[in-house]
């Protein structure tokens, strides 16, 4: 079981496949800041499953494994789709990006301040 930061909980399989989709909690579509495993609960679960006759034990055994399983095809299904590295030319575009951002920001800064010092000599030439 995973708890999120909402205090909501989960199977922990299921929240991660709908965390690759959604950032909100699926109950009260709180944003998901953290998310924790729930060691009380799932030593009691266990506990549970303990006194459980074999073949809920077997069929408990199996889904955990398909869940994991899951999971890992999620993982990867994610990880093929999308390059998470940034290669020099992206770098270096970003870095050209910035500095034209940043002339551009300087530009308008100036011009803001001169259209307000032009605007201050018409209203002076106006009282005048």
């Amino acid at each position: 079981p995973t708890v999120l930061n909402c205090s909501h909980t989960f199977c922990e399989s299921c929240i991660y496949v709908w965390t690759n989709r959604s950032k909100r909690c699926p109950t009260c579509s709180v944003i998901i800041d953290s998310k924790s495993l729930c060691l009380t609960l799932d030593s009691f679960i266990e506990k549970i499953v303990e006194h459980l006759p074999q073949e809920f034990k077997q069929k408990r055994t199996m889904e955990k494994k398909d869940r994991n399983k899951i999971k890992i095809d999620e993982q990867l299904a994610f990880e093929n789709r999308v390059d998470h590295r940034l290669n020099v030319i992206d770098i270096e575009a970003l870095i050209r990006m910035e500095a034209l951002l940043e002339a551009e920001t300087q530009w308008m800064a100036m011009d803001l301040a001169n259209r307000r010092y032009y605007q201050r000599i018409r209203h002076f030439q106006n009282e005048l």
